[in-house]
């Protein structure tokens, strides 16, 4: 496996291989990016994997701070997969000192709303590196997970309205046994607050099977919900039951929904949904 640092050797890297299937990563990696691997491995005889703690998606610089950092172990990870190269730039190397910071990517109607609304700036930050990413390495393939459904969504609608030649591939949500959606957040928890973490997805998986297309009968089912995640121990941030097509408002042409929520526990955020099909 190849590790590339700076840009220049990363260009050589691209303009010797073709068709190239990407996995941008801010390190940390665990068994969700395993499958985010395979599925690449599965379109593209060569792969690559990005490690980067991205500075400008965090609205708290103390998340940015406690982001865990395992680098040796992750090298150790992508080379027992294996992947053709892994691209692990500096931050100088990506914002360098005389970039501004002038020039930003925003999906406007998607990245103020829901996540956006309450971390203003994250998916700026996000779509402004990936789109870096996408012109540095010039992929064929994306891999994303569905865990984080929002920004699967937004980088799908910058691919399409930037004209970019990458078809987007989605991985499920991988989960531990008692079903939290796996996150290196969780790495953030206690012991005894990972057990309570648990509870999240059995609650929203509840919440699942009882949506509605009637907008009042799921607004009650959110108030349930809500109650139920708090006498859990969570600080419910989002909750909100919305068209997994378009994120828009649950009618009657609705075939697919989405639960869609964020919660605070012990100072760590963790976020999750589930898709279910609505008769």
């Amino acid at each position: 496996m190849l590790i590339i640092r700076n840009i220049s050797k990363l260009k050589k890297f691209v303009k010797e291989n073709t068709k190239i299937a990407f996995v941008p990563t801010m390190g940390n990696l665990h068994l969700g990016h395993y499958f985010l691997l395979k599925k690449a491995k599965q379109v593209s005889s060569t792969v690559v994997a990005s490690i980067f703690v991205n500075p400008i998606q965090f609205d708290r610089k103390v998340d940015f701070q406690n982001y865990p950092r395992t680098l040796k172990k992750d090298i150790e990870f992508l080379k027992k997969i294996p992947i053709d190269s892994v691209f692990i730039p500096k931050k100088s190397e990506i914002l360098p000192k005389k970039n501004t910071g002038n020039t930003i990517v925003k999906v406007k109607k998607y990245c103020d709303f829901l996540e956006g609304e309450k971390r203003p700036e994250h998916f700026n930050g996000v779509c402004t590196i990936v789109c870096k990413f996408f012109n540095l390495i010039k992929p064929k393939f994306v891999v994303f997970g569905e865990k984080d459904y929002q920004q699967l969504f937004i980088i799908k609608t910058m691919i399409q309205d930037l004209n970019y030649d990458i078809k987007v591939l989605s991985v499920p949500t991988i989960r531990n046994e008692q079903g939290l959606a796996l996150s290196s957040r969780n790495n953030l928890l206690s012991k005894e607050s990972i057990k309570i973490a648990n509870n999240f997805n059995k609650i929203l998986e509840y919440a699942s099977h009882k949506i509605v297309k009637c907008r009042r009968k799921n607004q009650n089912l959110l108030e349930e919900t809500k109650k139920k995640l708090r006498k859990s121990g969570f600080k419910v941030e989002i909750l909100k039951i919305l068209d997994a097509k378009n994120l828009s408002i649950i009618g009657k042409k609705t075939k697919k929904g989405i639960i869609l929520s964020s919660v605070w526990l012990e100072n760590v955020r963790l976020i999750d949904n589930k898709i279910i099909k609505i008769r």
